[in-house]
């Protein structure tokens, strides 16, 4: 043994070593938090490299930067012990037009993407649909004839694993977009460093996306005036072609639409437009056109808000071209893309009016058949976005309606609590005689305005 060995042996044993004699600390050195100094780079810590916003950086001294509310009560919600859907639901809803919404919609993405790693098991199902939609009762024991929570995202005759797997990825795309959706909630929104990170080879499926691009041409702020001013009139036909179709409910008006229609495809198609041979294909030809050069303009709010309508009409029609369309957040879409500026908000009424419309004539006409199913989807999607009750999470499985239906209808529509079928769809009906109502305050359009007030007449009647 050394000397020096020795000596810190006899000083061990006779007890720790005096101040003068201990050896000097090992420094630590830390790197210093990040210090942010306005929202956009606070938006950027949190972004990282992950525009969907699952896990963003916290901890950081939000409250040195000016705007940063959002960001503090979303930290708040953020190192909570196992925050519940229902708390990041409150959040966006006291929160919008600001970062929270992106970053409660990727909180609740972050979520799902745990629960379905390899597919849809039956025991996660309620747990998933917490996570996609605001609903109520969505705990609750249904019956044993009432359909699985998602099978209204894809419908199929009986259950197996390949089904599980398709919902899991539909759920998972629905998701996606809701979150890219979040970024454009409203004009005001710093997308710069969301943009920046889409770049990223892995997201090049969500960059190619109507989302994913219109938002990075938001952030580029992309300016052709000319390509705006096409879009908008690409919109304008779409719209009241689409308009046209959902007011016409008599035998003669059904005739004159369909001349309308094929008009409109070959007035299309002499533009070079490749119009695809179906009811409808005009309107899903404008409304794709009218999105692809609404984008070109995004840097402007009035050409960026058509663009978020165009895209939203395409997913009610059922052809939006990242596949998947449905959802039940369209009808909040309309709403948040009503923001952008007066001509988005008087699109977006009229789109709203369009997709209750289809959803009154479809509860009709099934109401006593069994392919009611099918349209459940879409009626929990508008009383989401336009009702003024709670909307219960059993109108999504019910396969046939019936008093529960009603009740709920009426709860959701602000209509006296009734159970009967014809209670029910008057409820829908004065919904959709108070969209037109409010349409009417914003459509320009005197076509558009004589349908829209054709449309309420008849369900005021």
């Amino acid at each position: 043994m050394t000397a020096s060995a020795a000596m810190w042996l006899l000083l061990g044993c006779a007890g720790h070593l005096s101040s003068a004699l201990q050896p000097d600390p090992i420094a630590t050195i830390s790197a210093p938090a990040p210090q942010p100094t306005d929202l956009p780079q606070a938006i950027a810590l949190l972004v990282g490299s992950d525009p969907l916003l699952r896990r963003p950086a916290s901890g950081i001294p939000w409250q040195q930067v000016p705007g940063a509310e959002p960001i503090i009560a979303w930290q708040a919600v953020y190192s909570s012990t196992a925050p519940l859907p229902a708390d990041w639901w409150a959040l966006e809803r006291q929160w919008p037009g600001t970062i929270a919404v992106p970053l409660s919609r990727g909180a609740r993405l972050a979520d799902l993407e745990s629960l379905v790693p390899s597919g849809l098991r039956p025991e996660v199902r309620s747990q998933v649909l917490a996570l996609m939609a605001p609903l109520a009762g969505i705990g609750k024991t249904a019956p044993s004839n009432t359909r699985p929570p998602l099978a209204w995202l894809v419908p199929a005759a009986t259950p197996s694993a390949q089904v599980d797997a398709t919902q899991a990825a539909a759920a998972l795309h629905v998701a996606e977009r809701s979150v890219l959706l979040g970024w454009l909630d409203a004009p005001s929104m710093p997308v710069q460093a969301a943009a920046q990170a889409l770049q990223a080879d892995t997201y090049d499926r969500l960059l190619d996306s109507p989302a994913g691009s219109l938002l990075s041409a938001r952030a580029h702020q992309a300016r052709d005036a000319a390509a705006g001013a096409a879009g908008a009139q690409h919109l304008d036909r779409a719209t009241t072609w689409a308009l046209t179709t959902v007011a016409a409910d008599r035998d003669e008006e059904q005739r004159r639409l369909k001349h309308t229609l094929s008009s409109a495809a070959d007035e299309l198609r002499e533009e070079g437009l490749d119009v695809p041979d179906r009811p409808g294909g005009a309107v899903d030809a404008a409304l794709a056109l009218a999105r692809v050069e609404l984008s070109r303009d995004a840097g402007s709010d009035d050409s960026a808000g058509l663009a978020i309508v165009a895209l939203t009409g395409e997913r009610l029609m059922g052809r939006c071209p990242d596949g998947h369309c449905q959802g039940l957040d369209r009808l909040t879409t309309l709403r948040r893309a009503a923001t952008w500026s007066d001509r988005a908000l008087a699109m977006a009424n009229t789109w709203s009016v369009i997709a209750a419309k289809q959803v009154l004539d479809r509860i009709e006409v099934t109401a006593d058949r069994p392919t009611y199913a099918g349209g459940t989807a879409d009626l929990v999607d508008l009383l989401l976005g336009e009702g003024t009750g709670p909307v219960a999470a059993s109108l999504l499985r019910q396969r046939v309606p019936g008093p529960s239906t009603w009740l709920a209808l009426t709860r959701a529509t602000g209509a006296a609590d009734n159970t009967t079928a014809d209670a029910g769809i008057n409820a829908l009906r004065a919904l959709v005689a108070r969209l037109c109502e409010r349409a009417l305050t914003t459509e320009t359009d005197p076509q558009r305005r004589e349908m829209i007030l054709q449309i309420q007449r008849r369900c005021s009647a």
